[in-house]
């Protein structure tokens, strides 16, 4: 649905304080997302310290990466021209004209 009507000038200057997800909005998020992908974390011990995983570390680990990794991902970029390694690279990149000199 677009908005058709005319643009304040308030409008297109307004900026929102994000306010960082408390714990339990994330550990919501979390469980949802991981439900998607058939993940029920119900079957790991709730608090088990001689477990392998067990929830209450699983879920502080995903809340710590969530706060961490999104930021530095958004700020990433990259340059649209960079040749990103390949394991196996295409076969016209080898023949093709390049200023990197020979291979």
């Amino acid at each position: 649905m677009f908005f058709s009507g005319p643009v304040h000038r308030w409008a297109m200057n307004a900026t929102m304080a994000v306010t960082p997800p408390t714990d339990a909005q994330l550990d919501t998020f979390i469980r949802a997302r991981l439900a998607l992908i058939g993940v029920d974390l119900d079957d790991l011990p709730m608090d088990d310290p001689v477990a392998p995983a067990d929830q209450v570390r699983l879920m502080s680990s995903l809340r710590t990466f969530l706060r961490d990794v999104p930021p530095a991902i958004s700020v990433l970029s990259m340059d649209p021209q960079l040749r990103i390694p390949t394991l196996y690279p295409a076969e016209f990149l080898s023949w093709a004209p390049s200023n990197e000199g020979p291979r």
